[in-house]
């Protein structure tokens, strides 16, 4: 590996850390506040991919790059789906179990 990597490695695994911080600050400090719930998973989920986004830059092997981006790709999908949980959630909206139902049985 080069040495022009390590840099943005280093900004990756800065934002890494920085994520999890922000997810045990939520955990400890925002309890009570609406969104604080999904806000502490999607920041979790970012610290996990961007961690592993950052050993996948540093591997040197292909087996070790696959294995990476399957970490990468196994949490990569629940970001966006956390992130609008959490602002339906700071907007007072409530999603009900019934509702996915009618909107799946409306295309069938």
């Amino acid at each position: 590996m080069g040495h022009e990597l390590w840099m943005y490695i280093l900004i990756l695994t800065f934002s890494g850390a920085l994520s999890l911080s922000l997810c045990l600050f939520a955990h400890f400090k925002l309890r009570n506040a609406p969104g604080a719930g999904p806000y502490k998973i999607l920041t979790l989920l970012s610290a996990i991919f961007t961690f592993s986004y950052a050993f996948e830059l540093s591997s040197s092997t292909l087996p070790e790059i696959q294995f990476w981006l399957g970490i990468e790709y196994l949490f990569m999908p629940f970001i966006p789906v956390f992130t609008l949980l959490m602002c339906l959630e700071y907007a007072g909206h409530k999603l009900s179990i019934k509702t996915p139902t009618r909107v799946a049985l409306r295309f069938f």
